[in-house]
């Protein structure tokens, strides 16, 4: 649509879900529509008939045109977005270590040119079913023509029992997967970290730098993140070394450990390898109370690259944030331009190492 066309088209629709044009009520003719709007019959004629495509209107030659439908709330949305190309960011993460400005720079880099227009909205307050819906309610009526949403563990048990809820959105789900759940066989477009990945490239590299024992910590291994981790150092360790490495899974309580460490890193070449950066950087305190340095009495390794422990020197597996938002960015890209219509697209991106002081 040109301008002009638009500009009418838009007009008609605020006037039908503002009642101002009630179901049954005749519409102006094209020649008074191209007066009021300053332009010719043609450009009147385009946003009615766009109208009509959609059902919304109905033309008879000799009466004239009518309003035949009064759209719902998932139609309103999608008649909105007739003339735009815009992408709501619903970010529900409240943890900005996978979505901070690097993954945001790069994926605003990526639609450049594309002429597509991101609304970035917080949801992190969103704390419940029923706020969620309202929510999502709300911004299905702004019209958008695609929505990425940045997952958290809440967000994901919610969808994954009620996928109808991004169903509101008539076009493109996107959904950015920090490693919180799984989402392979779902309806949606989706971008993960490859958590098994990760655990497979922390075995490879503790197996190259000749460490004989691996032990693994997580205060909780019923978080997928956390288990996915450990299942991938685990396989990784079985394929590197057929078995002669083992993997010791112990859990322990990050404010409060008590184990004990000297004992566990004594007798063979040891890499104690935490769930997160969080978790390794407790350890690297614990260590140093019990007269232990890291990278010297033993190895060290923590995963995400997390920037607050960074001064800590914590080698660290890194997620690739600027490829991811690239990845996004050309995904959404290509369902605007109609490529890849009939294709749900799932993928991990795999991460890598930062080796630093401790391994």
């Amino acid at each position: 649509m040109n301008l002009f066309q638009e500009k009418i088209y838009n007009s008609i629709l605020e006037d039908i879900l503002k009642g101002r044009l009630p179901l049954g009520s005749k519409l102006p003719t094209e020649t008074a529509l191209s007066k009021t709007h300053c332009t010719n019959r043609m450009n009147a004629h385009f946003a009615i008939k766009k109208l009509e495509e959609h059902g919304i209107l109905w033309r008879n030659k000799r009466q004239g045109t009518f309003v035949g439908k009064i759209p719902n709330t998932l139609r309103i949305g999608e008649l909105k977005c007739v003339n735009t190309r815009r992408v709501c960011i619903l970010n529900t993460c409240n943890n900005a270590i996978h979505w901070n400005e690097r993954i945001v720079s790069a994926f605003n880099k990526g639609i450049e040119g594309a002429n597509i227009e991101p609304i970035y909205r917080d949801g992190t307050e969103l704390t419940t079913y029923d706020e969620l819906l309202s929510y999502i309610k709300r911004i299905a009526t702004e019209g958008y023509n695609a929505i990425l949403v940045v997952s958290e563990t809440f967000t994901d048990s919610i969808i994954k029992d009620h996928p109808e809820l991004l169903f509101k959105f008539h076009n493109n789900v996107f959904i950015f997967n920090r490693g919180t759940s799984v989402f392979s066989d779902w309806p949606f477009n989706v971008v993960s970290l490859n958590m098994f990945g990760e655990g497979v490239l922390a075995a490879e590299y503790l197996i190259e730098k000749g460490y004989e024992k691996v032990v693994y910590f997580a205060p909780n291994m019923k978080l997928y993140w956390a288990k996915e981790r450990c299942r991938g150092l685990e396989f990784g360790l079985i394929r590197e070394t057929d078995g002669k490495v083992s993997l010791l899974k112990m859990g322990y309580d990050y404010h409060n450990p008590d184990f004990d460490i000297r004992g566990l890193v004594s007798g063979q070449k040891t890499a104690l390898v935490a769930s997160n950066d969080r978790g390794a950087a407790k350890l690297l305190e614990y260590s140093k109370e019990k007269g232990l340095k890291a990278g010297k009495d033993f190895g060290l390794m923590g995963f995400d690259d997390n920037s607050i422990f960074r001064g800590e020197n914590i080698t660290t597996i890194t997620p690739p944030l600027e490829e991811i938002g690239l990845e996004l960015a050309t995904q959404i890209t290509n369902s605007l331009d109609g490529k890849n219509t009939n294709k749900i697209i799932s993928i991990s991106i795999s991460s890598k190492v930062t080796p630093r002081e401790t391994c």
